[in-house]
């Protein structure tokens, strides 16, 4: 945990943390231009901590501990602040620290994150082993079960900064493969101060699997606002295997995630391939049914006499 005396800067943090953690001057001198590069926050080090955003805190923490020598890294909840860069590096630390023979223990409620990560998983139910196996059968069981479904189907806000997500909602409840996924996103701005944001959506299958990224930057996309904005999203042509779906939406500005939302709206696609035939086993374990051709090509021989 990152130190919250108020006189403490983002350097002197980065130190007394790794001393907690064990590591001692020498070791923290070599690793700290690695850490501060790793948390992204170069130029806040003489900031005073207690100006620091929540996802700032969570990036120098985790900086720390991940560059720490030890046997074992416990990481909670990491992945649910921070831009999406900020978590794609999350990932791919904590696979190089796994590779190296150490030992991590990765708790978190994001499936697909597991699933990527982990061999092997251990569901925890009011602090009892539920199930223990590999990480696929687990999250499997951990989704079909009733009582988890609840649970899981329910809205997560995380709030943090000035700019909040009002509602997120689709323009139909169901839809159709080759239907136009129209999704809306309402923010509202808590102060009148103009902030710089951009929004990312997650459209995620049942399983829990993010099928689609949409983020607002790949469209060269950003939002400066006062009171009130309403964000349209439209994919034309998703293909999307039938079955249910839900929404995760992100609202990010240079420092982090201000506001997130997790499974805020969700909607369903039936059960109709977008092909002329009517063999819907052939199809079946596909996540995304692409618009596709067949074409046979005759080559032809020629036999000298």
């Amino acid at each position: 945990m990152v130190a919250s005396a108020r006189s403490w800067t983002g350097r002197e943090n980065v130190y007394l943390n790794g001393q907690i953690l064990g590591m001692r001057k020498k070791e923290i001198d070599k690793q700290f231009d690695a850490i501060v590069d790793f948390a992204g926050v170069e130029q806040f080090l003489d900031t005073p901590v207690k100006r620091y955003s929540s996802g700032m805190y969570v990036r120098l923490a985790f900086a720390v501990a991940a560059h720490l020598s030890s046997e074992i890294l416990v990481v909670d909840e990491v992945l649910a602040v921070g831009d999406q860069e900020f978590q794609r590096k999350c990932m791919g630390k904590i696979r190089n620290v796994a590779s190296c023979g150490r030992t991590v223990l990765f708790v978190s409620h994001h499936m697909q994150s597991i699933r990527s990560l982990c061999e092997k998983a251990i569901y925890l139910d009011r602090g009892k082993i539920g199930m223990v196996g590999a990480s696929e059968a687990v999250i499997d069981w951990y989704l079909k079960s009733p009582s988890i479904a609840i649970e899981v189907h329910r809205p997560k806000r995380q709030r943090k900064g000035n700019i909040t997500i009002e509602d997120v909602y689709t323009e139909h409840p169901h839809y159709r493969s080759t239907s136009s996924l129209v999704i809306f996103v309402r923010l509202r701005a808590r102060e009148d101060r103009a902030e710089r944001v951009f929004l990312s959506l997650h459209i995620n299958n049942g399983s829990g699997a993010c099928i689609f990224h949409l983020d607002s930057r790949l469209l060269n996309q950003e939002f400066s606002f006062e009171g009130v904005m309403t964000v349209r999203y439209m994919i034309e042509d998703p293909r999307l295997a039938h079955g249910e779906y839900s929404v995760d939406a992100y609202v990010c500005s240079s420092s982090g995630v201000l506001d997130q939302t997790l499974g805020c709206s969700r909607f369903s696609v039936a059960p109709i391939l977008p092909y002329p035939s009517t063999r819907g086993d052939c199809a079946a374990a596909a996540l995304i049914y692409p618009e596709f051709s067949v074409e046979a090509m005759s080559i032809g021989q020629s036999v000298g006499g």
